[in-house]
């Protein structure tokens, strides 16, 4: 670590730039430098935790966060968001939600902050909460596209199609080029039982080049408005692309809805299969 901070001339103070412009390499190094200086660094460890996180070192992450949680309680505005940052880049969502409403409840205002914790909350399954969150977000940045997709699809997951179909109206321009978009406009049309429209989408997606996980999303749509054959030909075409347990387990539950427990069986086998 010496020799790269050496060669990029990196000052152990250098570790808050480079997480400004999400240079995580950069502070990874940097972090390390200042807590060489300074072994009780709150700033080193915590820029460390946030640092280690984006390199899914998780046992370096916790540590740190323990360290700074011994030293500050995480009661500050900086601390708690920093540690919300850590749980956000490895997926630890219950983390990330807890210090979010910290962070805020110190800072009311640091509305992009509203925004991370929709998303946590969204990835913790509480879709009320989420689209509570995501209008605030969207309400204080109308601008975002990003923002207003976002809070369409929690729209979508929670039925409000109405709601979700005039955000999309303000996107129109954007509907033929976002596969995002597209996935909503699929969504919204499975909602309405519009599935000659909602194959239209799912056509249109395939056609830009859809990925495995967009594959994987439109069978759970599809799935989940009881289309059956449509969406097992989605799981089939991700699997076409690589091993996906998830496109398993999806066409595992189709098989078990017709009572074909052999295939089942066999499918949710292949899901576990590690190797």
């Amino acid at each position: 670590a010496r020799g790269v901070a050496e060669r990029c001339k990196i000052h152990p103070i250098d570790h808050h730039a480079a997480l400004k412009t999400c240079d995580y390499l950069r502070a990874h190094v940097a972090a390390r430098e200042c807590l060489k200086y300074d072994k009780r660094s709150v700033e080193g460890a915590l820029a460390l935790a946030v640092a280690s996180a984006a390199f899914g070192q998780i046992q370096g992450t916790i540590q740190m966060l323990a360290f700074v949680w011994k030293r500050t309680g995480l009661k500050t505005f900086s601390t708690s968001w920093g540690a919300a940052w850590a749980g956000l880049l490895v997926g630890d969502w219950i983390r990330a939600e807890a210090m979010l409403e910290k962070a805020l409840k110190l800072q009311p205002r640091q509305t992009a902050l509203v925004f991370l914790l929709a998303i946590a909350q969204s990835r913790r399954g509480k879709l009320q909460s989420a689209i509570i969150n995501a209008k605030r977000a969207y309400d204080a940045d109308s601008a975002s596209s990003e923002k207003r997709k976002f809070l369409i699809a929690r729209l979508l997951d929670g039925g409000f199609t109405g709601q979700a179909q005039e955000k999309i109206e303000l996107l129109r321009t954007e509907l033929d080029s976002d596969p995002e978009l597209m996935l909503s406009m699929t969504q919204l049309r499975l909602l309405q039982r519009n599935f000659n429209e909602a194959e239209r989408w799912t056509t249109r997606i395939k056609q830009l080049g859809a990925s495995a996980q967009r594959l994987l999303r439109l069978g759970g749509l599809y799935e989940t408005a009881r289309q059956k054959d449509q969406a097992a030909s989605l799981y089939q075409e991700a699997l076409v692309l690589g091993h996906y347990p998830e496109a398993h387990l999806g066409l595992g539950r189709l098989e078990t809805e017709r009572n074909n427990k052999v295939e089942a069986r066999r499918q949710i086998l292949a899901a576990l299969n590690v190797e």
